[in-house]
C-alpha cells in the first residue's frame, strides 16, 4: 500500500443498480473490501423493481461509507449522472452492478495515476460466465500472469484514442477506469442511449493530456445471457453507430492518424449488429442495408490497414463474397 491510507485522497465510486438482486451482494462486497479504504460508496437505485434498492438500503446501514440514491427508472446515463453530480471525492471510478472488483482494484489504479501524472488510470478487464461464477475470474487472473504483472503503458491523447478503437489494451467501458473529477466539470453520459460508454470515453480521453494502462485484471465483467451484448437485434443497437459517428468529427479535425482505427471500429460494429439481424426479416431490411453500406464504405480500408484486428480484416474480406456468405461462414464458425 502506499502511505497513511487515511491521508489518501478521498476516491468515488459510482454504481448504477437495476433489477440485480441476485448478484448486487457480489459487487458491493467487492467495494467494501477494497484495501484502498478512503472511498465513498454511491449506489444509484434506478427504480429498481425486485429488491435491490432494499439491499442498497441495507448496506448503507452497516457502511457509513455508503450513499444510496432513489430515482425513477431513467437508464444507464441517467444513473451515473446522479451519481457523479453527488461525488464528493477527487477521483471517480464505476461499476456495473452485476459486476466484480478485486481487492487491489482502487489501489493500483490510484498508484498508477500518482506514479505516472495520469488524469485516467486504466485496468484491464477479466469476463467471465455467470453460470460458472465470479470465483472462476478469480481463477484465471491468478493463472494469467502475463497480464497481471503490473506493466504500466501510458498513453497521450491520440495514442489512447488509437488503442481504444482498435480494442488492443483498452476498452471503452466507463468501468475499469479511474478519472480525475474535474474531467466531468461538461461531460456526461447521453439519456437513453444504448452503448453511452464510448462517445463519453472518447471526448474524456481528448480531454486528458495523460492515459496509464496498468497490466492488472482488476475489473471482473459479468457476461449474462440476455445482456445487450447477447441479445438478438433492436433497432435501439444501432444507436451504438449512431454514437460512433457522433465523435467522427472530433476524430477527423484533432486525431487524423486516428481514422484508420476509427474505421476499423465502426466495421466491427456494423458486423456485429448485422450478424443479429435476420436476412428473412423484411421489417429489418432499412437497418441491414444502412449496416451493409457501412461495412463496403470501410472495408477497402480496413483490409489494408495492418493494425486492424485480423477478425475485423478477413470479415471485410469475406464481405466481397455477398452478405448470405459472410453470414453462413460467421454462423458456421461460432
Amino acid at each position: 500500500m502506499t502511505g497513511n491510507i487515511d491521508k489518501r485522497p478521498l476516491i468515488t465510486v459510482v454504481v448504477p443498480v437495476y433489477n440485480v438482486e441476485q448478484v448486487l451482494h457480489e459487487s458491493i462486497d467487492s467495494l467494501i473490501d477494497q484495501t484502498y479504504t478512503n472511498i465513498e460508496i454511491i449506489l444509484v437505485d434506478d427504480g429498481s423493481t425486485d429488491s435491490s434498492g432494499s439491499i442498497a438500503d441495507d448496506y448503507a446501514r452497516k457502511d457509513s461509507r455508503i450513499t444510496v440514491i432513489h430515482q425513477t427508472n431513467s437508464g444507464l446515463s441517467e444513473a451515473r449522472n446522479s451519481g457523479i453530480r453527488k461525488a464528493c471525492g477527487r477521483f471517480i471510478t464505476f461499476l456495473d452492478s452485476d459486476d466484480v472488483l478485486a481487492k487491489e482494484y482502487v489501489e493500483h489504479l490510484y498508484d498508477t495515476m500518482i506514479e505516472t501524472h495520469a488524469d485516467i488510470s486504466v485496468s484491464g478487464i477479466l469476463p467471465f460466465d455467470d453460470s460458472k461464477g465470479v470465483a472462476s475470474a478469480y481463477a484465471r487472473k491468478k493463472r494469467d500472469t502475463a497480464r497481471n504483472n503490473g506493466t504500466i503503458i501510458t498513453f497521450d491523447s491520440e495514442t489512447a484514442l488509437i488503442d481504444i478503437l482498435y480494442m488492443n489494451h483498452m476498452a471503452v467501458n466507463a468501468f475499469g477506469k479511474l478519472y480525475k473529477i474535474e474531467l466531468f466539470d461538461d461531460i456526461c453520459y447521453p439519456p437513453g442511449k444504448l452503448y453511452e460508454d464510448i462517445g463519453t470515453t472518447v471526448r474524456l480521453f481528448n480531454k486528458a493530456h495523460c492515459i496509464s494502462f496498468v497490466e492488472y485484471q482488476d475489473c471482473f465483467y459479468r457476461i449474462r445471457k440476455g445482456s445487450i451484448q447477447h441479445s438478438g437485434f433492436s433497432v435501439k443497437q444501432l444507436d451504438l453507430i449512431d454514437n460512433i459517428e457522433d465523435f467522427y468529427p472530433l476524430i477527423r479535425k484533432q486525431y487524423p492518424k486516428a481514422i484508420p482505427a476509427y474505421k476499423s471500429k465502426m466495421v466491427s460494429a456494423a458486423f456485429n449488429i448485422y450478424m443479429k439481424t435476420s436476412e428473412h426479416s423484411t421489417e429489418q431490411r432499412l437497418w441491414r442495408n444502412r449496416l451493409w453500406t457501412i461495412i463496403m464504405t470501410y472495408r477497402r480500408a480496413v483490409i489494408r490497414d495492418a493494425d486492424a484486428r485480423p477478425l475485423a480484416r478477413i470479415a471485410c474480406l469475406l464481405s466481397y463474397l455477398g452478405p448470405h456468405v459472410t453470414r453462413m461462414v460467421y454462423l458456421l464458425t461460432r
